[in-house]
């Protein structure tokens, strides 16, 4: 679930959701919170520890998958 970069290394979800924020507007468009509130850093957090977790399922089903061949 990564894309290329030009240097050919793959792209992390997180990498990709930080290239994103960055260039996303400060407020939400459906909530219209502001970045810098509580709530919003909190779903942020708990979004992140998700991503984390699925990215290391996904690691283990290549390894498992590499594993097969």
């Amino acid at each position: 679930m990564a894309l290329r970069q030009h240097r050919g290394r793959l792209m992390t979800i997180e990498e990709l959701l930080s290239v994103q924020r960055a260039s996303g507007p400060v407020r939400c468009t459906h909530c219209h919170r502001d970045s810098d509130d509580h709530h919003h850093q909190l779903v942020e957090a708990a979004l992140r520890s998700r991503v984390r977790l699925l990215e290391e399922r996904v690691a283990k089903l290549e390894d498992w998958l590499c594993g097969l061949s």
